[in-house]
Parts: C-alpha cells; sequence; structure tokens
C-alpha cells in the first residue's frame, strides 16, 4: 500500500475499506520495501511536517501530511502527527504503533543501539524513534496494557537515563497499579523527586498505603500537599480532569497537577480504599 498520486491511501478509497487496516497494510509495506531517501526530499519533508504543526486548517494539515509523505514515507513523526489528525479505533492503534517503532529503528540502523545507549535524546537523530517509544507506551497505559507500558517506558530509560521526556512519570504509576513494589522503590531512589514533582509525591503516598505503612503515608500526604496541592482534588473527584494541553508549567502549579492528572487519577482508582483514606485526611 502506498500513498496514490490524488493524495490518497491506495486501498482507502472504498468505502467498505477498514482506515485502521489499511495504515496497519501501508506501514508493514513500508517495512518490508524500506530504502533511504535522498537528503534533498528528506529535508523537504520535514518542512512540510513543520507547516503542517502550524497551519489551523485541518485540510491543509492533511494535504501537507500527504505530501510530506510522499517526500518521506519512513518519517514517523509524519506518521504519528496523521495519528492525532485521525480518529482511528483504539484496536488499530497499538499494533500501528509497534510497526512505526520498528520502521523508525529501521530508519536508525543498528550501530546507534550498540553504541549510543545511554546517550539517546541527546543523540538528535534517535529522538523520533524515542517519540514512537513514548507513543506506544502511553497508549499501552491508556488501554490498561500496563506491563507492555512498562515493559516500553523502562526500555526508554535504559536507552536515556536523563529522561528528557519524562517516562520515570507515569512508569512509577504503572509500577503502583501492578503493585511493583521493589521497581517502585528503586525509581524512587534513582530519581529522587518527591517533594519536587507531584506524580512521584503523590505516588509515594499511594505506595505507602498499599503497602499498609499509613503512618508514613500520612508523613509522605504532608509532603504531597506542600508540593502540590491541587492534585488531591482530582483524585478525590472534586475537581475534573479537563484534558487541556499544556505547553508548560511550573512545580506545584495547577498546571502541572493537570498533566499528570490523567495518569494519577488511573492509578489511584485503582485503589478505592486509598480514596477513601485520603478523604478522611483532614486539610491542615
Amino acid at each position: 500500500m502506498s500513498i496514490g498520486p490524488n493524495n490518497d491511501f491506495d486501498g482507502m478509497d472504498s468505502p467498505f475499506a477498514d482506515p485502521g487496516e489499511s495504515v496497519i497494510q501501508m506501514l508493514d509495506d513500508i517495512l518490508e520495501n524500506y530504502q533511504n531517501v535522498s537528503p534533498e526530499d528528506e529535508v523537504k519533508a520535514l518542512e512540510m511536517l513543520d507547516q503542517a504543526y502550524e497551519t489551523e486548517d485541518p485540510d491543509e494539515t492533511l494535504e501537507l501530511l500527504l505530501e510530506a509523505l510522499e517526500c518521506d514515507p519512513a518519517n514517523v513523526d509524519i506518521h504519528l502527527e496523521f495519528l492525532d489528525q485521525s480518529f482511528l479505533e483504539d484496536q488499530h492503534l497499538i499494533p500501528i504503533l509497534q510497526r512505526l517503532k520498528k520502521i523508525a529503528r529501521k530508519k536508525l540502523g543498528d550501530a546507534v543501539f550498540e553504541d549510543g545507549v545511554g546517550q539517546f535524546w541527546l543523540i538528535h537523530e534517535t529522538r523520533p524513534y524515542m517519540r514512537v517509544c513514548y507513543a506506544l507506551a502511553d497508549e499501552c497505559f491508556l488501554q490498561d496494557q500496563f506491563k507492555e507500558a512498562i515493559n516500553e517506558w523502562e526500555d526508554m530509560l535504559k536507552l536515556n537515563p536523563n529522561d528528557n521526556q519524562g517516562a520515570r512519570d507515569p512508569l512509577l504509576m504503572c509500577y503502583l497499579a501492578e503493585r511493583m513494589h521493589q521497581k517502585a522503590d528503586n525509581l524512587f531512589d534513582q530519581y529522587e523527586e518527591v517533594g519536587l514533582s507531584c506524580c512521584f509525591s503523590w505516588g509515594k503516598v499511594l505506595h505507602q498505603f498499599i503497602q499498609n505503612d499509613f503512618s508514613s503515608a500520612e508523613a509522605s500526604l504532608k509532603e504531597a500537599r506542600k508540593q502540590n496541592k491541587y492534585v488531591e482534588d482530582f483524585i478525590n473527584g472534586s475537581r475534573k480532569y479537563s484534558g487541556a494541553e499544556q505547553s508548560h508549567y511550573a512545580l506545584g502549579s495547577i498546571e502541572e497537577a493537570e498533566i499528570h492528572a490523567d495518569t494519577i487519577i488511573d492509578t489511584w482508582d485503582k485503589y478505592p480504599d486509598a480514596i477513601e483514606w485520603l478523604k478522611q485526611q483532614g486539610r491542615k
């Protein structure tokens, strides 16, 4: 499957075609017939992708993305933007992202996975691969495939321990959801962000509670409230998660709580007794 001359996906013009299956077939074809494009086409594709990011017209965005893919079909950032613009069924998203990860790895080559471990993201060419990895892990998390999400985020931290993408935050939530207490302890020790980030601060409270260490949980709750007081309202349901995108935030702000609310809420929701306990802890 390829992009046709009229900027349509071949095979998707039929009213009976399943868009998700068609995308999967197209990606399989890219994998099977992968070849490097010229530097000129690569640059042209990136320029059109930048234009697609900037335009607010959905039709123009789609047209620019299609043209960009004509120039560089294996550019996974273009495919990721397509996914953001599409309404594919959830059942297709993980298989699509798995294929995009394979394409990104193939485009990078094997050498960087031997020589660049620990330096990913700092090596600029690895960033598309890392973005795909995060998107795949995030989708696994959203579909309650926590063990798969854990594998992805753990691999990301091996490739880039500096964690420029913040994989440690949702990874901690996954550890708590799956009761992986030792791994959670190791992550707390590795990054030492209790009192600094809301995921680690409120994660510490839950971690101690589900291990029946209630006195420590009460002490950690005081610190978590001090670090970010807004998170508690999301956990107990008195403030609803808006889903609004935040481009930046300050530690301890409502924006920080908003950005992480989804993963924190999903994790705490697995422990109704912890939420009930939290509601009984009067704010001082």
